[in-house]
């Protein structure tokens, strides 16, 4: 197992994880426990950060004193004076650590037992050191979780684009970029509920394992109830259940939630995934646009804002204005493969087709199915 592996755990122990189980160890021996449960009164770094710019270089804010805490990046040390680099939520943070403010016998065992990927808490004054770095002048240094295995690497972090997917939590650790679209998705999924609840739609939840995976043209995966003593799938869709519920009498309804699918994936196609599906009563198909136009143009102005600094989010909010252009599904799909007549095609020229432009599909597939791949193949990517 590669040194900085924090994915699936052997019963094989690593040399370094065996010397970092030895520092916690020595740390529980000496009264001091690698896993506390708190720090409370803690900031973030953000506004320690704010506090220490408005002071010149080499200056230290008179207090009172601020609590921090987050993950050792790096720790270099200059004699009697360390500089560590911890991360939170908000970034990256300097803690200034000098013999002289805590005592040598504490700042050696510190340098000694601190290793990159730990979790520290550090109580002192927001200081600006003497480069003008924003940093935290520590009193007290106080270990919050001690990490067992290494990081990986700040500078190279995960290269396989499927091992990032699997091991999220590594992606998560070794890029900010990776952080900030987890809480942009956030942040775009809460606007999506504010956009329908504003429209007069209800949330509502709706079973996942259900008797007949319908509402939708996939292979869902089966699983069986010992105490149903029936098979169950799990749903591709929800719009079996949503469609009962507005024979219930609700009018406006949409879930957000997950479905699964037993097929073949790639980057834009998942076995397990996030559907918004919504339906409304007494409306038709130019409600339903208009209502996504809405939709889509919130969360186009709602992308620019949380992500200034790419392009295809700037693209977004100046795309996604009313109305947007309409095209005809056929015509647009019979201009792009120079034919005519598609409409009155057979189920099986239309399963030909479909096949000779790359799609896989079953010997029975509908001529809707067919059309869908056709259009997906030459008319999507030009969109």
């Amino acid at each position: 197992m590669p040194p900085n592996d924090w994915g699936a755990r052997t019963m094989e122990e690593t040399p370094l994880e065996h010397e970092r189980r030895g520092k916690a160890a020595r740390l529980r021996a000496a009264g001091i426990e690698p896993f506390p449960w708190s720090w409370p009164g803690r900031v973030r770094s953000g506004e320690v950060r704010r506090r220490a710019e408005a002071l010149s270089p080499g200056a230290t804010d008179p207090g009172p004193a601020v609590r921090v805490a987050g993950r050792l990046r790096a720790l270099r040390e200059h004699g009697r004076t360390a500089f560590a680099d911890i991360e939170d939520a908000d970034g990256a943070l300097q803690l200034l650590l000098r013999e002289d403010d805590m005592g040598g016998t504490e700042y050696r065992g510190w340098l000694r037992d601190l290793d990159p990927g730990d979790i520290l808490g550090a109580e002192g004054l927001p200081s600006r050191s003497n480069r003008g770095e924003p940093s935290v002048r520590v009193g007290r240094l106080t270990l919050l979780a001690k990490a067992i295995a290494p990081p990986p690497e700040k500078f190279h972090g995960l290269k396989d684009a499927e091992e990032r997917i699997r091991r999220r939590y590594l992606d998560l650790i070794a890029s900010a970029e990776s952080r900030e679209r987890f809480s942009a998705r956030s942040r775009i999924v809460y606007e999506i509920r504010r956009v329908l609840d504003e429209e007069g739609f209800q949330e509502v939840e709706t079973p996942i394992l259900t008797p007949v995976a319908g509402g939708a043209s996939a292979e869902p995966f089966v699983t069986r109830s010992r105490y149903l003593d029936e098979d169950l799938s799990l749903r591709i869709s929800i719009e079996l259940y949503l469609k009962r519920l507005l024979v219930g009498g609700f009018e406006r309804v949409y879930e957000i939630g997950r479905c699964f699918r037993n097929e073949d994936g790639d980057t834009t196609h998942n076995p397990e995934f996030t559907l918004l599906e919504l339906y409304w009563a007494y409306a038709d198909y130019e409600d339903m646009r208009a209502l996504v136009e809405r939709l889509y143009e919130r969360l186009g102005r709602l992308a620019a804002t949380l992500l200034p600094d790419r392009p295809e989010a700037l693209a977004a909010a100046r795309d996604f204005v009313p109305p947007f252009p309409q095209i005809d599904f056929v015509d647009a799909l019979e201009g792009k493969m120079g034919l005519s007549g598609l409409m009155e095609a057979s189920p099986e020229e239309l399963g030909r087709l479909a096949r000779e432009a790359g799609a896989r599909l079953p010997p029975d597939a509908s001529p809707g199915r067919c059309l869908d791949k056709l259009f997906e193949h030459y008319v999507e990517p030009t969109l």
